[in-house]
């Protein structure tokens, strides 16, 4: 999706907290989608036309319309044509894929960078769309890059990997083939990072492995009630078809997988021995 003009009222009907850039708001008349990234840019979503587009503020970072574009409209565009995404980077072994899963912060796209380093394919960064077969859950690839905070990009100061300053202050690291695959998911591991130094790995099971995917919505700040609803038929589809973790870890300092991820992906997918 491309940034571009967006000339509608209907966006007047959004209210705007004074001074807070942080919210979202969503307004639907008809097929068509309005939403305000409160101090930063107006999107406009026509889904019969499949179009989408996005008008940034003058003050905005230069090439916010990128990063937007590329993350929550593409989110809510994707969950409007019934693909819920989660807020999940994921990478591919032979055929078959691990999602990282979880909030801002919690390691996803770092745990794939590193997962790249070593071998793997990416397959889609920050925001990942699944489709649910009769067989199996497939992995609808995403784009070439990976978003890093500048700490973890460090951690791969020794890659030859293009890389660029994105307009929200991240490290853009061209990590990916143009090869686009649909690798079935394998496995999901939700990072947290351990605040005592401990590492612990914990198999999530029905109720309480639904309930932790229903966190990792990527689109948790525009949640319409269809959209919820999808969510949580992909939640608890997930729940019972794919092995779901939650691993604790150290803090990323290290150019490797950490030792407890490491050993969950190397269990289900044989990577990296």
């Amino acid at each position: 999706m491309e940034p571009g003009p967006v000339t509608a009222g209907e966006l007047d009907a959004l209210d705007e907290p004074d001074g807070n850039r942080s919210m979202i708001a969503i307004r639907q008349v008809g097929d068509v989608t309005f939403v305000r990234f409160h101090g930063l840019a107006d999107a406009v979503l026509d889904m019969p036309a499949g179009t989408a587009t996005i008008a940034v503020y003058p003050d905005a970072p230069p090439g916010m319309g990128q990063v937007l574009a590329g993350g929550p409209v593409l989110a809510l565009a994707l969950a409007l044509r019934g693909l819920p995404c989660l807020h999940a980077s994921a990478v591919s072994i032979s055929g078959q894929a691990v999602a990282f899963s979880g909030a801002s912060g919690a390691g996803k796209s770092t745990l794939a960078a590193l997962a790249c380093q070593a071998g793997a394919e990416l397959v889609a960064d920050d925001t990942l769309a699944l489709a649910v077969g009769p067989s199996a859950v497939q992995c609808l690839p995403g784009g070439r890059e990976l978003r890093l905070r500048p700490a973890s990009a460090e951690l791969l100061a020794g890659s030859a990997w293009p890389r660029r300053t994105t307009a929200d202050g991240r490290v853009a690291v061209l990590a990916g083939s143009e090869k686009l695959d649909t690798p079935a998911l394998a496995v999901i591991v939700l990072p947290v990072i351990s605040v005592d130094g401990t590492e612990c790995v914990e198999r999530l099971r029905g109720a309480a492995a639904t309930s932790a995917l229903l966190g990792c919505s990527r689109l948790v700040a525009l949640q319409m009630p269809e959209h919820a609803l999808s969510m949580l038929d992909l939640a608890a589809t997930l729940a019972e078809r794919v092995p779901i973790y939650r691993v604790t870890m150290r803090h990323l300092s290290r150019a490797a997988l950490p030792e407890p991820v490491r050993a969950v992906v190397q269990e289900h997918l044989g990577f990296p021995g």
